[in-house]
């Protein structure tokens, strides 16, 4: 949750920032009143130097965009997990295999190859899902 709490501000941030340049541009390019030009000009400051009320406007649409894509922040966090899940069943797999080579006893040999056989299944299932979700994101897909 806390990175999403940091994304809303870069987000928000990034909102003032384009109000900013669009409120410059109009100001210096239209024949806007005195009072809008004085109320946008005590707004011309750094997002985080902004009233809380000011900056709870562009916290509002930044939390539109996060709307948009959340969805797209859930999938690879998911696809990230799935691919770290993958990766310690590889690493387990490979230890199992390297102790079965390493073994002279027949029973501990036998335990070792049955429990590297299962890592190999789960790591080869999760790395197709990852790649599934991976092949769905390209095609703009959550």
């Amino acid at each position: 949750m806390k990175g999403r709490v940091n994304l809303l501000e870069q987000l928000a941030d990034l909102e003032h920032i384009q109000w900013w340049v669009w409120a410059a541009d109009i100001s210096a390019t239209e024949n806007i009143s005195a009072k809008r030009a004085s109320r946008w000009g005590s707004l011309f400051v750094p997002y985080k130097a902004l009233p809380e009320d000011a900056q709870e406007q562009d916290k509002a649409w930044a939390r539109k965009v996060l709307q948009i894509i959340e969805p797209l922040v859930d999938s690879l966090e998911a696809e990230n997990k799935r691919l770290r899940a993958a990766l310690e069943a590889w690493k387990t797999a490979a230890e199992a295999y390297r102790e079965l080579h390493e073994c002279e006893s027949w029973e501990y040999t036998e335990a070792k190859y049955d429990e590297a056989q299962s890592c190999f299944g789960l790591a080869g299932r999760l790395t197709a899902e990852a790649e599934a979700l991976t092949e769905a994101l390209k095609e703009g897909k959550p």
